[in-house]
């Protein structure tokens, strides 16, 4: 069996924020998920990663790592994260893979220029990140899978209401669920997941989630993050989807 290598977000770290004692949990959907396959797992993600950073983290990996027996699990990010030099960071280099990668959302981000604010400028930078991993893992022969821990930007084809193209074919055959918007981690947690219905654009979907009645608090923390009882819920959903990349 093969080894699992999933990256992205929050999600993926096992952000909890409150309630709980620890930021972290100890048992991240990506954990459950292993052991529920009985494979070797790695988890890669850091809170506030853009897809940008997701891309290079998958790069660092395939460039550094024996990748022969691994597959690959991507949980992509919010389209509107932007990449920015971390300000605190003590190792900045700008040398090959040692460039560091730190995301903020673009109202926070300390860049001057008004690119970063530009929604079609984040739509490239999720494009780009979207084929450069399909294309290295095509090249590499790893097996992917494709999800995202909360926005489905990438599958429809409006911002507001300002024509938009998606970048995520609806017949693609890594990405989960892709002719159904209701298909994020977001969804699994939420109890939306797979919906029938129309789902609102995304920014819509946010700020309906925003109010404090659309919170199933068995599943879903204060600061929108799945309780652990929601990461074995996640894993137990996308445990047919990724047993089958870890057979082949």
């Amino acid at each position: 069996m093969r080894r699992l290598v999933i990256f992205g977000d929050s999600y993926v770290q096992g952000w909890r924020g409150k309630p709980g004692n620890s930021t972290l949990s100890e048992m991240p959907f990506g954990k459950v998920l292993g052991e529920n396959l009985g494979c070797e797992t790695v988890l890669i993600g850091r809170a506030g990663h853009s897809n940008l950073a997701i891309m290079d983290d998958v790069v660092r990996w395939i460039e550094s790592e024996d990748t022969s027996n691994d597959a690959f699990l991507v949980v992509w990010s919010d389209m509107v994260r932007m990449s920015v030099r971390d300000p605190n960071c003590k190792n900045h280099r700008f040398k090959g893979w040692e460039y560091p990668l730190w995301l903020r959302h673009y109202p926070d981000s300390p860049d001057p220029f008004d690119t970063m604010h530009d929604p079609a400028y984040a739509r490239l930078q999720s494009m780009g990140a979207y084929h450069t991993v399909k294309n290295l893992c095509k090249e590499k022969n790893i097996p992917l899978r494709m999800t995202n821990s909360i926005d489905h930007q990438g599958l429809i084809d409006n911002f507001f209401d300002t024509e938009f193209k998606g970048w995520i074919r609806e017949n693609d055959p890594d990405y989960i669920e892709p002719s159904n918007h209701w298909n994020t981690l977001f969804d699994i947690i939420s109890e939306t997941w797979l919906l029938k219905t129309k789902k609102p654009v995304p920014q819509e979907w946010r700020q309906m989630l925003g109010t404090e009645t659309m919170r199933n608090k068995r599943l879903v923390t204060d600061c929108w993050h799945p309780t652990d009882e929601a990461n074995i819920l996640i894993a137990n959903t996308l445990e047919p989807y990724i047993k089958t990349i870890l057979e082949e």
